[in-house]
């Protein structure tokens, strides 16, 4: 005979129901089919009267009951919920919820799988500056174009070559733009050449940040453009004139008076100078902004070129340094092919675009109107306002212009010991 202590009596069941909202009662149909009705009240008051045809079912549906009632009473921060989430995805879920506040979530959802791509498609640094050389080269980039590029990016190559693309950092970035013994203006230049690779980069799926981008710009001091004087300017042309019977002086000539580009004048060719009309036209393979222009030649650089046009001599010819460089020492100014004797150890340096600066100054100066300097130059009237203005005197543009065979003629020069004149 079983005790009281060990099963409950009916009194005790009645006591334990009457403390659950909601319970189970079995009954049989008028079918004849048994039955399990879950009953009860929500917290709401609204009764609860569901009949299932099992006990497990039965069971089941008054845990959610109970469930449901329990997270609506509680007061509490943390409540009872079905779940298949591990805690770690609810904190995930709970952050998530607290950023996107009254957005919907599943927009969100939507916008990220409509828009979001998987972010790289490995590559490393050498392989991929290869790719983006070829690439440069197929879209006809100029010789010069492609040598700055392979010396820039191809230093941040060979520093990082190993890594993917997608590893480079903003440190790796700052730290090749900044790195020891690189002037200001070199600095610009890298980070300039690096950005554009990575740019690339970015566009071929090889990394999703370009880095190089977030790196401060250098800053550099705004230096004015350095002209030559007019003394400068008659020995400059007495000694291409006194040469090698003249072989530079088509290259002085264009380059002190139609102030083409060093790289412009390596691509002129005589089919393009109307010494008629006195004009030089350089088409888009020739001019810098690839865009034609139509460079009017002033009165004495036509009296300069005629006695050479029907020889039509390159005006860059072979070895050109070697021989710019005697001219130049003839001038005063040292350079590469100059010469190293000490003599010319205590010449003046040769500064970059010395005679284009000079011609743009000068016509400035003689027309007064930034609008035309710049067509003339392929400028912007800008570069011109910023660059060029107030640089020389009218009366030394006066004078420049009319620097021609004749006023120069008893201009004497001596070239260095080792080359003839």
């Amino acid at each position: 005979m079983k005790t009281s202590a060990s099963k409950p009596n009916a009194k005790a069941k009645r006591k334990l129901a009457a403390k659950e909202r909601f319970h189970i009662t079995h009954f049989v149909n008028p079918s004849g089919e048994n039955a399990f009705r879950v009953s009860g009240y929500k917290p709401n008051g609204e009764r609860v009267r569901e009949n299932l045809k099992t006990q497990e079912e039965a069971v089941g549906r008054k845990a959610e009951l109970d469930i449901e009632a329990a997270n609506i009473v509680t007061t509490t921060a943390t409540r009872m919920k079905a779940t298949r989430l591990t805690d770690e995805q609810i904190k995930i879920a709970e952050r998530i919820f607290a950023r996107i506040g009254d957005r919907s979530l599943d927009q969100i959802v939507d916008y990220f799988d409509k828009n979001y791509r998987e972010p790289v498609s490995q590559m490393t640094v050498v392989d991929a500056f290869d790719l983006f050389i070829a690439d440069r080269t197929k879209q006809n980039r100029r010789p010069d174009t492609l040598r700055n590029l392979n010396g820039r990016v191809g230093m941040f190559s060979r520093l990082h070559g190993a890594k993917y693309v997608s590893e480079v950092t903003f440190d790796d970035c700052r730290d090749f733009v900044f790195r020891d013994g690189t002037s200001p203006r070199n600095q610009i230049n890298d980070r300039l050449a690096v950005s554009n690779f990575l740019n690339w980069c970015v566009r071929r799926q090889f990394t999703t940040t370009n880095h190089m981008a977030k790196v401060d710009k250098p800053a550099v001091d705004a230096n004015e453009p350095q002209v030559l004087s007019l003394t400068d300017c008659r020995k400059m042309l007495a000694g291409a004139r006194d040469y090698k019977h003249g072989l530079l002086l088509p290259y002085v000539a264009v380059s002190l008076f139609a102030g083409l580009r060093p790289a412009e004048v390596a691509r002129l060719t005589w089919d393009r100078v109307d010494m008629k009309e006195g004009t030089i036209t350089l088409d888009g393979s020739m001019a810098k902004t690839r865009q034609r222009r139509i460079v009017k030649l002033p009165e004495n650089a036509v009296d300069w070129l005629l006695p050479h046009a029907p020889k039509h001599p390159e005006f860059v010819p072979a070895a050109f340094q070697r021989h710019f460089g005697r001219v130049k020492h003839a001038a005063g100014f040292n350079g590469p092919g100059g010469g190293e004797d000490e003599r010319s150890k205590k010449l003046r340096p040769w500064v970059q675009d010395y005679m284009r600066h000079t011609a743009i100054s000068m016509y400035l100066a003689k027309h007064k109107h930034e609008g035309e300097a710049a067509t003339w130059a392929g400028n912007s009237p800008n570069v011109i306002h910023r660059h060029y203005k107030g640089l020389v005197k009218d009366a030394d543009a006066t004078e420049f212009w009319n620097l021609t065979p004749a006023a120069v003629k008893s201009e004497i020069v001596t070239f260095p010991a080792t080359v003839a004149a």
